[in-house]
């Protein structure tokens, strides 16, 4: 159940089981009491108890799922939360994202991951918003030229599209259309001053280093604004639960 006043969240999630790591940040919104979805095309079999599961074709269908060049499917989640806002969902997270404190509704939600680029793993965007319009109609369009890159990218953008090596997005680097794009339209829009500071929401900011320390705890990652702790499951995808010290502040997430 909702805590009183708390927005609802939403999670997306394709591909297999969930695991450990994800299971525990799901878990975490429910403690905080946040009404806890997850967008899923087929069920992961080991969502949390009190984790909703919601049919992803509800937003898009099974057909315009895409994957990188690299075979990920980072791309299409970018891709999926954008179009899940649209419909009015309160707030999207990543489901690396572990909660600290309840958040709180805020027309602009999003923050800082470093002094020059804003993460889209936590977002709340107002349906109708020239920026979220912008994002949707972005994503609409895979052959559109990357407007958001610097210019020596845009030039070599061109000039590998001119050889007819580059067709949509899954041809552009990694997370082309997550972080970078975010970042250029909330500079377009003049809402940077909206985005959280870094501390907010991407505190860990040393990755699976700070993660896996034994001689740290969740309590040295908090800082006292500090709302949720992005867990960057790139860098940790690989890992073995076996090897998660039980006193690090991942074997403490891990346990709760």
């Amino acid at each position: 159940m909702n805590g009183p006043g708390l927005p609802a969240v939403h999670a997306f999630w394709i591909g297999g089981p969930l695991g450990a790591m994800h299971t525990a940040c799901l878990k975490s919104f429910i403690r905080a009491g946040h009404r806890t979805l997850l967008h899923v095309y087929d069920d992961p079999g080991d969502a949390p108890a009190g984790v909703e599961l919601v049919d992803a074709t509800r937003i898009l269908p099974r057909e315009r799922i895409i994957r990188h060049r690299n075979g990920g499917l980072a791309l299409f989640a970018d891709i999926f939360r954008y179009k899940l806002l649209a419909t009015g969902a309160e707030i999207y997270i990543d489901c690396d994202m572990y909660c600290v404190r309840p958040l709180r509704r805020r027309p602009y939600l999003f923050g800082w991951e470093s002094q020059t680029r804003i993460n889209n793993a936590v977002m709340s965007l107002p349906v109708g918003s020239p920026i979220l319009a912008d994002l949707v109609e972005t994503v609409d369009h895979p052959k559109r030229f990357p407007e958001w890159y610097s210019w020596s990218k845009r030039l070599r953008f061109g000039a590998l599209r001119a050889l007819g090596r580059v067709k949509g997005f899954e041809d552009l680097p990694h997370a082309s259309i997550g972080p970078p794009l975010l970042t250029y339209l909330a500079r377009k829009h003049g809402l940077l001053g909206e985005a959280s500071q870094v501390d907010v929401f991407y505190p860990n900011v040393e990755g699976a280093g700070t993660l896996l320390d034994p001689r740290k705890s969740i309590a040295d990652l908090v800082k006292p604004e500090t709302l949720a702790i992005h867990l960057w499951h790139g860098s940790l995808w690989k890992l073995r639960l076996a090897d998660v010290p039980s006193s690090s502040p991942l074997g403490e997430i891990l346990a709760m």
